[in-house]
């Protein structure tokens, strides 16, 4: 067993020191913005819920299809009839003035089901 070991290749040092020193800079600016990240994090921030408008549905379905895979998705059609026959249950999430950060959408319906989330039955509850 110690024979082995003796006859094993030394490790040569593949970087240089410099390389090693210029790793590390690097490394403590990552850190550095990291922290920084999460200390605006802990700030405050001003977030709203306003309702949304016609003009938001583009924006909207970017977000969307940008959050779930292309069978789950709405389509631009199916938001902006959300937007437009239940309007009072539709939400654009804003953060610090931007226009759209997120949305929340719902419709009414008489029985909650895959198909009735389609749709919109403003007698519904």
């Amino acid at each position: 067993s110690n024979a082995r070991l003796r006859r094993a290749p030394k490790l040569r040092r593949r970087h240089s020191w410099a390389h090693h020193s210029h790793s590390l800079a690097c490394m403590r600016q990552t850190v550095a913005a990291l922290l920084a990240c999460k200390m605006a994090a802990l700030a405050p921030v001003e977030v709203r819920l306003r309702p949304a408008l016609r003009e938001d549905v583009d924006a909207l379905y970017a977000l969307e299809a940008a959050s779930y895979p292309a069978d789950e998705a709405a389509s631009r059609e199916a938001l902006a009839y959300r937007q437009r026959e239940a309007g009072d249950f539709f939400r654009v999430v804003t953060i610090e003035g931007d226009d759209c950060a997120g949305f929340v959408c719902g419709t009414r319906c008489a029985t909650f089901e895959e198909e009735s989330m389609a749709a919109h039955d403003p007698a519904g509850s």
